[in-house]
């Protein structure tokens, strides 16, 4: 498992609920990381910060590099 540290910049492979099985690159912060979920922030369409709870295997290092090591 990847170790992520709070400030890191990371991008999260998002899937839409419907989105037909698609991941979205979305670049986000790292805020905080559990055992279980890392903690993250992304900017909204409309300017605003929002939080989300994500698993590790659906965070890559900035930079296109593999963060979960696979």
């Amino acid at each position: 498992m990847a170790t992520f540290t709070p400030g890191d910049w990371v991008t999260w492979l998002h899937k839409e609920h419907g989105g037909h099985g698609y991941a979205i690159p979305v670049q986000a912060q790292v805020i905080r990381a559990t055992t279980k979920h890392v903690h993250i922030r992304v900017l909204r369409l409309d300017g605003t910060w929002a939080e989300r709870s994500v698993r590790h295997e659906r965070l890559r290092a900035a930079g296109g590099t593999d963060a979960a090591g696979a």
